[in-house]
């Protein structure tokens, strides 16, 4: 019988997008990302490709959603499920940091006087 665990898949999102926001979006780690080339950048641009390989080491770990199959399918299971949870928890997670960031709205300066327009 094939298992399938919420609670992992959740986490298997959540950790996926994290790690990759972090390592690739993030500014603490942008002295790495900034000056990766190649397919090593392309890995990183690319939330479901990093996914994927977050998810088999999530997987290779012993975090797998998918229980009651071999363990090295259940691990590539992992990382298929992650190429599609990341996108998903990242556009999640930049979302909140969008609406959690706190704004500073400055007062326009008062236009002086010779700059209003007659009527006003």
């Amino acid at each position: 019988m094939i298992y399938l665990s919420i609670d992992h898949l959740v986490l298997v999102g959540l950790l996926c997008a994290a790690t990759h926001w972090i390592v690739a979006r993030s500014e603490i780690m942008r002295w790495f990302w900034s000056r990766t080339t190649g397919m090593f950048a392309s890995l990183l641009e690319c939330p479901a490709c990093s996914g994927f390989w977050i998810g088999l080491s999530l997987g290779a770990a012993g975090l797998r959603p998918v229980a009651g199959l071999h363990p090295i399918l259940e691990t590539i299971v992992t990382g298929v499920l992650a190429l599609y949870l990341t996108p998903i928890f990242e556009g999640l997670l930049v979302w909140g940091l969008r609406e959690s960031a706190m704004t500073v709205e400055e007062e326009a300066p008062p236009l002086p006087l010779s700059k209003i327009p007659p009527g006003d």
